[in-house]
């Protein structure tokens, strides 16, 4: 099997075996602590632009499918994993994680410590990296993953839709503005027979308005929501006009367009085991959260925090005292799921 390096911003390095497509991948390196999901977490758009470290020590037992992608592609830069399965058993297996990977053009590296290397993400800070199969020369990838580091992108540009498309339903029209959304939100809606119109993340009041939309959902996505303005001023021309739900990233940008702060979490929150306490009736949810940004609860105005992180006490979720907006900083489970975290989801619907 061929070497495979993996070199970080501080200088460390990994040396390891290469799994997935020959190559070489700039990105942000995060943790994800799921046991299960791989396939979900690595296609998933807010995954867009990072490489994907997965705390648990064996990944691929299960092998990849047709039903479980969360977006056409996998977004992931590339992954990083302990011990691959090379034999993977489940009776919707179309191949192995080896084989979704190299049929998507993504390079991984296996066999390093990643013990250690989460390790080092939780008390350093998430940190930029190389992956390479195609070059072992340490300091040479660390010049590059410092000339890479400074060059700034706007992932949602790159993955939302490019036009205004429907989906057929009885129920509520409900506008999803796409920072990125995953077709579990989508499924859930549908699930609720929603008639659902998706717009890019481009789209301004008007052009959103002129769908005459029951309710607006703002969806979860990737990067640094002080990045978009545009969305923030789109989102603070609709507050008032419809119900607005912000799932994830659309959490952050409501909350700033409330004139909310954000800040930077030292290492994010990634993976579905994130708990989060519903101070409506003081229930502990286990979520699903893949996020570096967080609002600031102490700049909060005219807005209540409904749900706190029971790990760091951050805020997870918000409503205004003063218009139908609320926001979650998790991502709602299948709507069909006996999934409490799906409650809010549902009830915004319902409530239309």
């Amino acid at each position: 099997m061929k070497k495979a390096v993996l070199v970080l911003e501080d200088g460390s390095h990994y040396i390891g075996k290469l799994i997935g497509s020959e190559g070489e991948v700039f990105g942000q390196l995060v943790f994800n602590s799921s046991m299960t999901g791989y396939q979900e977490i690595l296609t998933d758009p807010c995954y867009r632009g990072k490489i994907v470290t997965f705390t648990y020590p064996m990944i691929g037992n299960y092998g990849y499918n047709l039903e479980d992608n969360e977006s056409p592609m996998v977004q992931a830069r590339g992954v990083i994993i302990k011990e691959l399965c090379d034999e993977p058993s489940s009776w919707r297996s179309h191949g192995s994680l080896a084989d979704f990977l190299r049929m998507n053009g993504i390079t991984g590296i296996q066999d390093i410590d990643t013990r250690h290397l989460v390790h080092s993400l939780r008390e350093k800070g998430s940190m930029r990296g190389i992956i390479s199969s195609v070059n072992d020369n340490v300091e040479a990838l660390l010049d590059k993953v410092n000339k890479l580091s400074k060059l700034h992108t706007d992932p949602v540009a790159e993955i939302t839709v490019g036009s205004v498309f429907s989906l057929e339903g009885k129920g509520p029209r409900i506008a999803v503005l796409d920072l990125g959304v995953k077709y579990s939100l989508i499924n859930s809606l549908a699930s609720l027979d929603c008639h659902i119109f998706m717009l890019p993340a481009y789209a301004d009041d008007k052009e959103i308005l002129s769908l005459r939309p029951d309710g607006v959902i703002l969806s979860g996505g990737p990067g640094d929501p002080r990045m978009l303005p545009y969305a923030v001023k789109t989102i603070r021309a609709l507050i008032g006009q419809k119900p607005i739900l912000g799932i994830g990233l659309g959490c952050q940008l409501a909350g700033m367009a409330m004139g909310m702060e954000v800040a930077r979490l030292k290492a994010g929150h990634y993976g579905n085991n994130q708990p989060v306490k519903d101070l409506s009736n003081q229930r502990v949810y286990m979520t699903y959260q893949h996020h570096d940004f967080i609002l600031e609860s102490d700049s909060a105005k005219d807005l209540v925090v409904t749900h706190i992180n029971m790990n760091d006490n951050t805020v997870e979720g918000f409503i205004s005292t003063r218009y139908p907006l609320r926001g979650i900083q998790f991502h709602p489970g299948f709507a069909l799921a006996e999934d409490e975290s799906s409650r809010v989801l549902t009830e915004f619907v319902a409530s239309l």
